[in-house]
Protein backbone atom coordinates (compact mmCIF):
# COMPACT_ATOMS: atom_id res chain seq x y z
CA UNK A 1 0.00 0.00 0.00
CA UNK A 2 3.30 2.52 0.80
CA UNK A 3 4.34 1.89 -2.41
CA UNK A 4 1.04 2.66 -4.60
CA UNK A 5 0.32 5.45 -2.67
CA UNK A 6 4.01 7.10 -3.28
CA UNK A 7 4.00 6.22 -6.71
CA UNK A 8 0.44 8.10 -7.06
CA UNK A 9 1.55 11.05 -5.25
CA UNK A 10 5.61 11.01 -5.72
CA UNK A 11 6.13 8.74 -8.55
CA UNK A 12 10.13 8.33 -7.65
CA UNK A 13 12.45 6.60 -10.39
CA UNK A 14 13.79 3.85 -7.91
CA UNK A 15 12.43 2.14 -5.28
CA UNK A 16 14.80 -0.08 -2.48
CA UNK A 17 12.85 -2.42 -0.79
CA UNK A 18 14.03 -5.05 1.63
CA UNK A 19 12.70 -7.81 3.22
CA UNK A 20 9.76 -8.75 0.40
CA UNK A 21 9.20 -11.98 1.95
CA UNK A 22 8.54 -13.79 -1.24
CA UNK A 23 9.20 -17.20 -2.63
CA UNK A 24 10.57 -17.61 -6.66
CA UNK A 25 7.28 -18.51 -7.65
CA UNK A 26 5.57 -15.02 -6.25
CA UNK A 27 8.49 -12.73 -7.49
CA UNK A 28 6.17 -11.35 -10.26
CA UNK A 29 3.61 -9.95 -8.12
CA UNK A 30 6.17 -6.69 -8.28
CA UNK A 31 5.49 -6.84 -12.03
CA UNK A 32 1.25 -7.35 -11.72
CA UNK A 33 1.32 -5.17 -8.72
CA UNK A 34 3.90 -1.91 -10.34
CA UNK A 35 3.68 -2.29 -14.13
CA UNK A 36 5.28 0.66 -14.80
CA UNK A 37 8.68 -0.59 -12.86
CA UNK A 38 11.01 -3.05 -13.61
CA UNK A 39 11.30 -5.14 -11.07
CA UNK A 40 15.12 -6.40 -10.42
CA UNK A 41 16.02 -8.88 -7.34
CA UNK A 42 15.64 -12.56 -5.95
CA UNK A 43 13.75 -14.19 -3.50
CA UNK A 44 15.62 -14.94 -0.03
CA UNK A 45 13.78 -18.24 0.24
CA UNK A 46 14.38 -20.79 -2.82
CA UNK A 47 15.90 -22.85 -0.24
CA UNK A 48 13.27 -22.97 2.51
CA UNK A 49 10.66 -23.73 -0.32
CA UNK A 50 12.91 -26.76 -1.57
CA UNK A 51 13.31 -27.97 1.81
CA UNK A 52 9.28 -28.91 2.16
CA UNK A 53 6.45 -26.51 3.55
CA UNK A 54 7.27 -22.96 5.12
CA UNK A 55 6.52 -23.18 8.58
CA UNK A 56 6.43 -19.51 10.64
CA UNK A 57 7.51 -16.09 9.62
CA UNK A 58 8.78 -15.51 5.93
CA UNK A 59 11.79 -13.40 5.43
CA UNK A 60 14.64 -11.57 4.20
CA UNK A 61 14.46 -10.76 0.06
CA UNK A 62 15.64 -7.34 -1.73
CA UNK A 63 14.19 -5.87 -5.13
CA UNK A 64 15.19 -2.73 -6.64
CA UNK A 65 12.38 -1.23 -8.77
CA UNK A 66 13.28 1.43 -11.63
CA UNK A 67 10.72 3.35 -13.95
CA UNK A 68 9.99 1.07 -16.96
CA UNK A 69 11.36 4.17 -19.25
CA UNK A 70 14.78 4.19 -17.65
CA UNK A 71 14.85 1.01 -17.77
CA UNK A 72 17.63 0.98 -20.89
CA UNK A 73 20.17 2.43 -18.97
CA UNK A 74 20.27 -0.44 -16.29
CA UNK A 75 22.62 -2.40 -16.18
CA UNK A 76 22.46 -5.23 -13.42
CA UNK A 77 26.07 -5.88 -11.82
CA UNK A 78 24.63 -8.37 -8.86
CA UNK A 79 21.96 -9.66 -7.12
CA UNK A 80 21.50 -12.14 -3.77
CA UNK A 81 19.34 -12.39 -1.14
CA UNK A 82 20.82 -9.63 0.54
CA UNK A 83 21.84 -6.74 -1.51
CA UNK A 84 20.67 -6.00 -5.61
CA UNK A 85 23.79 -3.35 -7.37
CA UNK A 86 22.33 -1.76 -10.36
CA UNK A 87 24.21 0.66 -12.92
CA UNK A 88 21.92 3.65 -13.72
CA UNK A 89 23.70 5.59 -16.33
CA UNK A 90 26.46 7.39 -14.32
CA UNK A 91 24.87 6.40 -10.70
CA UNK A 92 25.68 2.96 -9.07
CA UNK A 93 22.71 1.74 -6.86
CA UNK A 94 23.17 -0.21 -4.23
CA UNK A 95 20.33 -2.27 -2.22
CA UNK A 96 21.10 -3.45 0.96
CA UNK A 97 19.46 -5.58 3.88
CA UNK A 98 22.20 -6.53 7.00
CA UNK A 99 21.21 -9.13 9.74
CA UNK A 100 19.69 -8.07 12.83
CA UNK A 101 20.64 -8.38 16.25
CA UNK A 102 20.00 -12.06 17.29
CA UNK A 103 20.72 -13.52 13.99
CA UNK A 104 23.59 -16.32 14.19
CA UNK A 105 26.58 -15.81 13.36
CA UNK A 106 25.30 -12.01 12.58
CA UNK A 107 29.27 -10.11 12.24
CA UNK A 108 30.26 -12.72 10.15
CA UNK A 109 27.38 -12.34 7.43
CA UNK A 110 27.95 -8.55 7.81
CA UNK A 111 31.66 -9.05 7.21
CA UNK A 112 31.45 -11.93 4.53
CA UNK A 113 28.56 -9.17 2.12
CA UNK A 114 30.66 -6.01 2.60
CA UNK A 115 33.46 -7.92 1.29
CA UNK A 116 32.10 -8.93 -1.21
CA UNK A 117 30.14 -5.78 -2.43
CA UNK A 118 34.16 -3.94 -1.93
CA UNK A 119 34.99 -6.53 -4.93
CA UNK A 120 32.51 -4.93 -7.06
CA UNK A 121 32.68 -1.27 -5.99
CA UNK A 122 36.22 -0.88 -6.14
CA UNK A 123 36.26 -2.00 -9.97
CA UNK A 124 34.01 1.04 -10.77
CA UNK A 125 35.66 3.99 -11.77
CA UNK A 126 33.98 7.59 -12.55
CA UNK A 127 31.07 6.52 -10.71
CA UNK A 128 28.58 8.09 -8.11
CA UNK A 129 27.32 5.67 -5.86
CA UNK A 130 23.73 5.42 -3.81
CA UNK A 131 23.46 2.94 -0.80
CA UNK A 132 20.41 2.83 0.53
CA UNK A 133 18.46 -0.19 2.94
CA UNK A 134 17.89 -1.70 6.23
CA UNK A 135 21.37 -2.66 7.23
CA UNK A 136 19.71 -2.93 11.13
CA UNK A 137 22.25 -0.84 13.40
CA UNK A 138 22.44 2.33 14.37
CA UNK A 139 25.43 3.96 12.91
CA UNK A 140 26.03 6.32 15.64
CA UNK A 141 26.70 3.74 17.72
CA UNK A 142 29.61 1.86 18.74
CA UNK A 143 27.84 -1.72 17.93
CA UNK A 144 30.61 -3.56 16.10
CA UNK A 145 28.18 -3.90 13.10
CA UNK A 146 27.98 -0.24 12.70
CA UNK A 147 31.98 -0.23 12.99
CA UNK A 148 32.28 -2.46 9.94
CA UNK A 149 29.75 -0.61 8.36
CA UNK A 150 30.79 2.98 8.71
CA UNK A 151 34.09 1.40 8.04
CA UNK A 152 32.66 0.36 4.72
CA UNK A 153 31.77 3.80 4.43
CA UNK A 154 34.77 5.00 4.51
CA UNK A 155 36.72 3.16 1.49
CA UNK A 156 34.01 4.32 -0.44
CA UNK A 157 34.06 8.03 0.43
CA UNK A 158 30.36 6.94 1.47
CA UNK A 159 28.15 9.83 3.67
CA UNK A 160 24.80 9.71 5.52
CA UNK A 161 22.04 11.70 3.68
CA UNK A 162 20.60 12.39 6.58
CA UNK A 163 22.97 13.97 8.28
CA UNK A 164 24.35 16.08 4.88
CA UNK A 165 20.78 17.63 5.34
CA UNK A 166 20.80 18.12 9.19
CA UNK A 167 18.06 15.44 9.74
CA UNK A 168 20.33 12.87 11.37
CA UNK A 169 18.68 10.05 14.18
CA UNK A 170 15.01 10.76 13.12
CA UNK A 171 13.50 7.18 13.81
CA UNK A 172 12.64 5.02 10.69
CA UNK A 173 11.71 2.12 12.43
CA UNK A 174 8.87 1.83 15.16
CA UNK A 175 7.46 -0.08 16.74
CA UNK A 176 4.58 0.63 18.96
CA UNK A 177 3.33 -2.76 20.81
CA UNK A 178 7.01 -3.54 21.65
CA UNK A 179 8.24 0.24 22.78
CA UNK A 180 10.98 0.22 20.32
CA UNK A 181 12.52 3.25 18.18
CA UNK A 182 15.43 3.39 16.43
CA UNK A 183 17.27 4.51 13.45
CA UNK A 184 18.27 1.73 11.50
CA UNK A 185 17.85 2.32 8.31
CA UNK A 186 19.71 4.76 5.76
CA UNK A 187 20.58 6.35 1.81
CA UNK A 188 24.35 7.28 1.83
CA UNK A 189 25.85 8.75 -1.15
CA UNK A 190 29.76 9.41 -2.30
CA UNK A 191 28.87 12.73 -4.23
CA UNK A 192 27.14 15.26 -1.27
CA UNK A 193 26.88 17.51 -4.34
CA UNK A 194 24.06 15.61 -6.26
CA UNK A 195 22.11 15.47 -2.93
CA UNK A 196 19.01 17.70 -3.43
CA UNK A 197 16.80 16.50 -0.40
CA UNK A 198 16.51 13.51 2.58
CA UNK A 199 13.31 13.07 4.96
CA UNK A 200 11.92 10.07 6.63
CA UNK A 201 8.28 9.28 5.32
CA UNK A 202 5.16 8.85 7.76
CA UNK A 203 2.52 6.98 5.52
CA UNK A 204 -1.21 7.69 7.03
CA UNK A 205 -1.40 4.07 6.14
CA UNK A 206 1.65 1.48 7.05
CA UNK A 207 1.74 -2.08 7.68
CA UNK A 208 5.14 -2.07 8.48
CA UNK A 209 7.07 -0.98 11.34
CA UNK A 210 10.21 0.05 8.97
CA UNK A 211 9.39 4.56 7.73
CA UNK A 212 10.09 4.91 3.93
CA UNK A 213 13.00 7.05 3.77
CA UNK A 214 13.41 9.30 0.71
CA UNK A 215 16.32 11.38 -1.00
CA UNK A 216 16.21 13.47 -4.11
CA UNK A 217 19.45 12.97 -5.88
CA UNK A 218 20.12 14.18 -9.42
CA UNK A 219 21.95 12.06 -12.26
CA UNK A 220 22.75 12.22 -15.59
CA UNK A 221 20.85 11.02 -18.37
CA UNK A 222 23.03 10.40 -21.90
CA UNK A 223 21.85 12.84 -24.57
CA UNK A 224 19.96 10.81 -27.41
CA UNK A 225 22.06 10.89 -30.66
CA UNK A 226 19.87 11.18 -33.95
CA UNK A 227 20.76 10.01 -36.72
CA UNK A 228 20.23 12.49 -39.95
CA UNK A 229 18.06 10.32 -42.78
CA UNK A 230 18.96 10.90 -46.50
CA UNK A 231 15.89 12.86 -48.10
Amino acid sequence: HVVTDLISNISPNVFMLQENWLTPANLNQFEKMFPEYLAIGISAMEKAVENGPIRGRPYGGVTTLIKSDLARYVVTIATSERYVILRLCDTILLNLYLPCVGTTNRLLIVEDILCELDSYLENLTNVNIIVGGDLNTDLSTADASAVLVRNFMCRHNLRRCDELVGKSYQFTYVNESLGHRSCIDYLLVSDASKLIDYCVIEPEINLSDHLPIMAEHLFKIPAVSHTQLPA
